[in-house]
């Protein structure tokens, strides 16, 4: 079964790692326009998120059935979740990492520092899809001069 392009963008922005930064010029490589790229890798790009944090905790505690895990998620968790200035710094770095369109950084990238830090969702979900609406827009045009440069 082939995949109309729009849902191989769709496809690509969802896992973790490449996101948008691969399924923007994936898209405009086999034939969508720029918005209808740009659309989908958003769509996809944000499709994991509420499933990610709503499974997380449930994993965690699986995981933690096993006396290393266990252990090592105790110590992460009381270094994470224990200390206030370590609080702030994982909203921060939430921020910082949903804003900077960079390899390892990202939807699911977010995820991770909003569970491992215990971020208030609240907080969390909207710095989430503000940082992946901008590294559309940053791929986007920067997809955008590549194109242009090259003459295409």
């Amino acid at each position: 079964m082939v995949l109309p392009p729009v849902l191989w963008v769709f496809v690509i922005a969802m896992s973790p790692f490449v996101e948008s930064r691969l399924a923007i010029p994936a898209g405009l490589y086999l034939g969508l326009d720029l918005q209808t790229a740009a659309l989908a890798a958003l769509a996809g790009n944000l499709a994991p998120v509420l499933p990610l944090l709503l499974f997380l905790e449930p994993v965690t505690r699986w995981l933690r059935r096993v006396k290393l895990f266990d252990r090592i998620l105790e110590r992460l968790f009381r270094w994470t979740r224990e200390k206030k200035n370590i609080q702030k710094a994982g909203t921060m770095g939430l921020i910082a990492t949903a804003l900077i369109p960079a390899p390892f950084t990202g939807a699911w990238t977010g995820c991770l520092i909003t569970f491992v830090f215990g971020v208030r969702w609240k907080v969390a979900i909207p710095t989430i899809v503000l940082g992946v609406l901008q590294e559309v827009v940053v791929v986007s045009l920067l997809s955008l001069g590549v194109l242009k440069a090259f003459g295409l």
